[in-house]
């Protein structure tokens, strides 16, 4: 009897020492995937926030051409209205001159200059969809990446502490931050 006794907090010993190297194989076997689930959706976020970069600067260039359209076709108007109210307005000279603004005002109407307006218009509006698009998709994604992050800490964290609470918090966030950001990815989040 007092042999077995000897023998049983080596038993246990080893039994704790077993379970508590399978625990620490699952916390490396999950930092591994937490890390590489964490470069891939900063990857992910590097490319959104490329995209809505350069959606904005195409956006940020066609609104500066249509401003500058607009600007010169109130010039044109502006100096239509001046030159009518000249008291020698019914000279032949200043009519022509009247009659070329009109002719360039009216040549941003319709015509070439219009349809080119309109599609000009029709493309700022889709850079301005994609870049919106890509803005939710780098902010989901950052969120992602710190709950990632997060995750991480608190599973090294129970490595060091041996705090099995600690791993099941670690790997529910890990879990909810992957899911959360491969729904922002596909587009449903």
């Amino acid at each position: 009897m007092i042999a077995f006794m000897s023998h049983a907090p080596e038993a246990s010993s080893a039994a704790e020492t077993q379970g508590t190297n399978r625990i620490n194989r699952f916390v490396a076997i999950m930092t591994v995937a937490m890390a590489a689930a964490l470069a891939s959706f900063e990857l992910g976020l590097r490319s959104s926030t490329t995209t809505y970069l350069t959606r904005q600067l195409e956006v940020t260039d066609a609104q500066a051409i249509l401003q500058d359209v607009q600007l010169s076709r109130s010039l044109r108007r502006a100096t239509e209205r001046i030159l009518s109210s000249l008291p020698n307005a019914t000279s032949p000279a200043v009519q022509a001159a009247i009659a070329a603004e009109r002719a360039e005002e009216d040549g941003f109407q319709d015509g070439a200059q219009k349809d080119g307006m309109r599609r000009m218009l029709d493309e700022m509006e889709k850079a301005r969809l994609i870049r919106d698009r890509a803005a939710h998709r780098a902010h989901g994604l950052e969120a992602t990446v710190g709950g990632l992050q997060l995750a991480i800490v608190l599973v090294s964290a129970a490595t060091l502490s041996q705090r099995r609470l600690l791993v099941v918090i670690g790997t529910a966030l890990a879990g909810i931050s992957a899911l959360y950001g491969a729904l922002i990815w596909a587009g449903i989040a």
